[in-house]
């Protein structure tokens, strides 16, 4: 199953610690839909722009994989909102700059840290 264009279901739940350790780090369907938008919206027009193959480092994460890593306790990855890419300096600039948005979230950026970039899409809640 492809979650885009370039990303498949496999590799956005890859990991191999999950694998060490046996744990199931498989997504639910809202979890998909998640990834999907994240795929679609973000990672799409970054690998266009870039025209290269982007390794996603860390894509999905089960709650219990995140314990093991350390990761932090509200981590938007155990919601498959969220992946570390690599993508250097020009990719960086271009999420930067382009601020890109979709009329179902906001996306936001962190700094570069030991060459990786987090990208992580936050979805919009209606409260009418």
């Amino acid at each position: 199953m492809n979650l885009s264009a370039h990303v498949t279901l496999a590799e956005f739940e890859n990991s191999p610690t999950a694998t060490t350790h046996g744990i199931n780090n498989k997504m639910n369907e809202s979890q998909i839909a998640s990834a999907k938008l994240l795929c679609e919206n973000v990672f799409e027009p970054l690998r266009i722009h870039l025209n290269t193959p982007i390794k996603i480092s860390s894509g999905y994460r089960s709650p219990q994989l995140n314990k093991i890593i350390k990761g932090s306790l509200s981590s938007q990855h155990c919601k498959a909102e969220a992946m570390d890419i690599k993508v250097g300096a020009k990719g960086f600039n271009f999420i930067k700059d382009k601020s890109l948005t979709n009329l179902f979230g906001s996306l936001e950026t962190m700094k570069t840290l030991l060459g990786f970039t987090l990208v992580s899409v936050l979805k919009i809640v209606n409260k009418y």
